[in-house]
């Protein structure tokens, strides 16, 4: 969970894993942002859309997120807080803050939204090129907006129906780690249609815990390793497909070489008439 979120609503908390989550997928894939529906997100979370929404702006508030519309579904960018260079130690006494607080007399920390911020993959361009960016250290966006593994593992199989009493139980005999995996690769496996014909997703998911092997994962160096994808079916081109309409008319015609289609004439025109030649013929000799 975010430091920021421990005083927060748990519903806030639940939207922001739920929104990580999407995020290390889509980081898998080269994307640094995501862009999932709010009622897909409301029946993931098992919660109502405007529950969700009031979520989205609350994070919104806490500048954790920040949304941009380029299409049907809004795009939800991590904020990546600028570093904080650590003072300079040099041996004497500390120096009085600059501006301190008439009633503290200690510096009041800045508003999040105020904050300058720099959204990962808008002006990663215009960071590099700064100055201080060549000499302050910048944590990496994966540890500061990581949530627990645990979690991440209850939400994968929550988005796949899994029965959610059954969920620590899985957890504890296969390890978060194999659980993440396990459920990209069935999520991968639903969206491209790949899946073995099963009733439902728990039932593939129960037979994968029970031996990953036969659905082509191997075990290296203790680590389960996922097969690739299987190629979709290519289509045939154009031409592919009149070869094929041309050699049914050649096995029509009695394996006899098809004739070349008159000027101005489609190979259903052809197909026709000839079908109907055949009709007439038959006809005619048939007593």
């Amino acid at each position: 969970m975010h430091p920021d979120l421990s005083a927060e609503h748990l519903t806030v908390q639940r939207v922001f894993e739920r929104l990580a989550f999407y995020r290390r997928m889509s980081l898998q894939h080269g994307r640094d942002h995501v862009f999932p529906e709010q009622e897909d997100l409301a029946r993931y979370l098992r919660l109502n859309v405007r529950t969700v929404r009031r979520g989205l702006e609350r994070l919104h508030e806490l500048g954790l997120i920040a949304t941009r519309r380029t299409g049907r579904n809004n795009r939800y960018y991590f904020l990546d807080p600028q570093p904080v260079s650590p003072p300079v130690a040099t041996g004497g006494p500390t120096p009085p803050p600059e501006n301190p607080s008439p009633a503290t007399g200690q510096n009041v920390r800045s508003d999040r939204t105020k904050c300058p911020v720099a959204l990962i993959g808008i002006n990663e361009k215009e960071r590099n090129n700064s100055s201080s960016s060549a000499n302050d250290p910048k944590p990496a966006a994966a540890d500061l907006f990581a949530p627990l593994e645990n979690a991440d593992a209850r939400t994968a199989l929550l988005a796949l129906d899994y029965p959610e009493p059954l969920i620590d139980q899985a957890i504890r005999a296969h390890g978060p780690e194999f659980i993440l995996r396990a459920a990209t690769f069935c999520s991968e496996r639903f969206r491209d249609k790949t899946l073995p014909p099963v009733k439902n997703a728990v039932g593939f998911i129960r037979s994968l815990f029970r031996d990953p092997v036969q659905f082509g994962w191997s075990l290296i160096n203790g680590h389960w390793e996922l097969p690739p994808i299987a190629a979709a079916a290519v289509k045939p081109t154009a031409a592919e497909r009149v070869a094929r309409q041309r050699q049914h008319l050649q096995e029509l015609n009695g394996d006899k070489p098809a004739k070349p289609l008159p000027e101005g004439v489609s190979l259903a025109e052809e197909h026709k008439r000839r079908l109907q030649a055949a009709r007439a013929h038959h006809e005619r000799t048939d007593p």
